[in-house]
Parts: structure tokens; sequence; C-alpha cells
């Protein structure tokens, strides 16, 4: 059994990526998010919307409230339970997130550590404000010098865990960490990492996103969580989420729009570094670079091997894409970078003799009237089914898509409709071996009489 998975640092595009695979494979989606999987946590983890979960199904969000705690051992058990049914839908799971230590679970042993709690948690938080980082550092040198190794002086919430593990054990954390690495999984794994190479196009798309979040609402979501659930406090792991940490932390305080913004930029930053260190040192990582700017060479590759030359096209980048759901007439008007605009664009101007897409039906209509406009006479473009070429010159198109004979005349190379009620069919052929008679097209042909003069 198999299962897939794509990984990646916060805004590489894993989503759409797994939307993709969702729409041309048998997978069922499986969030590997340590945000998600809170309730009323939405803007902030990046969520798939409403309309996107009805389109696209994903397991494991929403499980528990932002006051309740979940560990990488329960995410492991509920994944077991999600996937097991996914095969037996005849599915393939596939599972799309950032988080690091739920997909190393997957494989490997979990390292049998004691589950934080509130009053520890508090402890160290006030020790933190009291004497600083450094501080709490030192006495992680004094405690546990194998550790720090690995946890750097400034990666202050694996700092904070380590002396809570202490405090709650009276061992090391390094005592808990598992030293076999040898995977553990009945299952085989696809693992598909995205990691751009220029580190520059990711930190633009942070900023980008950062700026939607706040102004979809962020702060408003965070004081509507404080709200709601009067026992929640920054010790939270919820709260401890990149993004929320920040709003959480602002409320109360002198803090401007864009001074948030920045300190919520400068978190995922070193969130998406984490990442990217983790996942460099996994193995069987199938890394593509999700910002490749040579996507041309590698469709021109292909086209080639398929006997094409390049004098033949011409290969133009578009950054947005019209989904199947959307709204036509918004689609075309807000995305003017997507295929389906900047076809009708080239046609507009003459660059290209005609546009065709397999893309949004819907898209297409409005693209033809108003960027196009109708050949005078002709209300509104028609959707028609085709016809087998009749006289072996020209394809002809019927605009009643129901079940009908035909008339084809010779004479005019014209068609016209036959009386439905008088044909009848007593007998088809057996279809050859293999396949299947799916519809009949009746085409009779006409030519006038010739009429013989005495």
């Amino acid at each position: 059994m198999k299962k897939i998975f794509i990984i990646g640092p916060t805004a590489s595009g894993k989503t759409e990526l797994a939307k993709f695979i969702f729409d041309n494979f048998k997978t069922e989606i499986i969030s590997v998010d340590s945000a998600q999987i809170y309730q009323d946590m939405n803007i902030g983890s990046a969520k798939p919307s409403s309309s996107e979960l009805n389109s696209y199904p994903h397991h494991l969000i929403n499980l528990i409230k932002p006051t309740e705690n979940y560990s990488v051992s329960q995410f492991k058990k509920d994944e077991s339970i999600v996937s097991s049914e996914i095969f037996k839908n005849k599915n393939i799971p596939l599972l799309v997130g950032g988080t690091m230590l739920y997909f190393n679970a997957l494989e490997y042993p979990i390292d049998n550590m004691p589950a934080s709690s509130e009053a520890v948690r508090k402890k160290v938080s006030e020790e933190l404000e009291k004497s600083g980082l450094n501080h709490l550092y030192e006495k992680l040198l004094k405690i546990d010098p194998e550790c720090t190794k690995i946890i750097k002086p400034n990666d202050k919430q694996r700092v904070m865990r380590a002396l809570e593990v202490y405090y709650l054990s009276g061992k090391p954390i390094s005592s808990f960490q598992t030293r076999n690495k040898t995977p553990q999984s009945k299952f085989n794994f696809l693992k598909i990492g995205l990691m751009p190479h220029d580190r520059r196009r990711l930190h633009e798309k942070i900023e980008i996103r950062a700026k939607e979040m706040i102004d979809k609402g962020f702060w408003d979501e965070v004081m509507g969580l404080i709200e709601k659930y009067p026992d929640l406090n920054a010790e939270h792991n919820s709260m401890r989420c990149v993004g929320y940490r920040q709003v959480f932390n602002a409320i109360g305080k002198k803090v401007d729009k864009r001074e948030l913004m920045e300190l919520i930029i400068i978190a995922t930053r070193q969130l998406a570094k984490r990442q990217l260190t983790w996942m460099r040192r996994m193995d069987g990582l199938k890394i593509f670079d999700p910002f490749d700017l040579n996507k041309e060479d590698v469709i021109k590759e292909h086209l080639k091997q398929a006997g094409a030359s390049d004098d033949l096209f011409t290969i133009i980048h578009c950054e947005e894409v019209i989904e199947m759901g959307e709204h036509p007439t918004k689609a075309i008007s807000q995305k003017t970078n997507s295929s389906i605009a900047v076809g009708f664009g080239l046609l507009k101007a003459g660059k290209v003799d005609a546009f065709c897409s397999a893309g949004n039906t819907g898209a297409m209509l409005v693209g033809s009237m108003f960027k196009i406009h109708t050949i005078p006479g002709v209300i509104r473009p028609c959707i028609t089914s085709t016809l087998p070429a009749v006289d072996g010159s020209k394809s002809i198109f019927c605009t009643k898509t129901n079940d009908h004979p035909h008339f084809f005349w010779e004479d005019t190379a014209t068609l016209s409709d036959a009386p439905a009620e008088q044909l009848q069919i007593s007998q088809l052929p057996n279809a050859p071996d293999g396949a299947e008679i799916v519809s009949v097209d009746v085409v009779i042909r006409l030519r006038k009489k010739t009429i013989l003069k005495p």
C-alpha cells in the first residue's frame, strides 16, 4: 500500500498541488498541519475555505478547541484510522502539510516524551519573562548538553519545550529521543518535497500571505477566539502557532497594522527556515522547485519527445488559474493573468488566429462575449454537439444536443433535421471485443431527384 506526501515550507504551494493531484488521481486529502486541527482558527492557519472544502474535502482539520491539547501520538492514531477508511474506499491517502513532526511520526518510532501541562508551561514562561532566553539556554546546557548540539540558543520554542520535559520527568529531553531511526511503517511513501531554490521567491509569497491575512480580519479572528474561549491564554499550544502568537501578544498593546504584519512575516520566515532544514534531513524526498522559472524548458522537452518541433509553438507562462467552480465573470475580471484571460487578450490583439481551452466553460463564454464580442446578429455563443465529417472535407455542428437523425443535402452540403418519430432501428451490430456502443448518429444523405422530360 502506498501513501503520498506533499511536504514543503509555508506558502510554497502545497495546497494547489494537492488540488491538482486530487482532480487527476483517486486520492483523499489528509491535513498534516498542527494549526489546522483547531476549530475557529481559519485565517491564520491558511485553512481551506468552506467552498474549497466542498470541492476538496480534508481529513483531520477542526478536530479540537483552541484550549485543548493534541499530541503527535494522537495524530498518528487518527491518521491511521483515516487512512484505513481511505484504502477501503480504494483511494490513496494524500497527506499535505508542513508539520514535520507529524510526517516523521508516520515513518519512525515516536519519542515517548511526557505530555506538556499548563502549570509547567506557565512556570517556564515566567522564568523566560523574568530572566530571558539566554538564562534558559544556559540552564539547558547544564541539564542536557547533548540536546544543545541540536537546539540553537535563539530557538525559544524548543528551548522551552526541553525545559518543560525536564521539569515534568526529571530526565533530559535527549534521553527520550529515539536513537533507532529505522522506518517502521508497513507503507510505501511517495514523498514530494516543494523546496524553492531562490529563497527570495518564498519570502515574497510569505509577505503576500501575511498581508492577505491581516486584510481578511486576522486580528478580529483572534479577538473572537478570546471572547469565545475565556480561558485561552498565550501558553496554550494553539496560541503558540506562528501568526497567532504575534496577534495574541499584540492585543492590548500599541501595535499598528504595519508593525504587526512585519512581526508575522519575520516569524513565518523563521518557521519556513526550520521546515526547510528538516526537509534536507529527510530520506527519499523527491525535490521540486515550486517557483522553477525553467518550466518552459521542461514542457518543450516533453513536446519534443512527442514529435513536435520548436518552431510550431510558443509557451506563455500564466501565474493565475481559473478553477472550475469559480464565478465566470468575477474570475475573468479579477484573474487577468490566467490562461483564459491571456488567451482572449492575444486573440483580441490579433496575435493568434483562434483560442480554445478545456477549462471553465462559463469563463470561456464570458471572455468570448465581453473581450472578443459576438458577430452582428448573434446574441450569445452556444454550446454545440459535433457530428461526423459527412462530406469528407468538413465537420458539421448541430446546436440541438438531444439525439435525433439528420438529412445531409449533398447538392448544397447542408444539414437539416429528419423526423425522429419515423426512424426505426431494429437491430445494431455487435460491438467489437473490448468496446461498447455509446450512441448512434444517423445521417441520411439526400440529393434532388433527376426528372427526365419526354
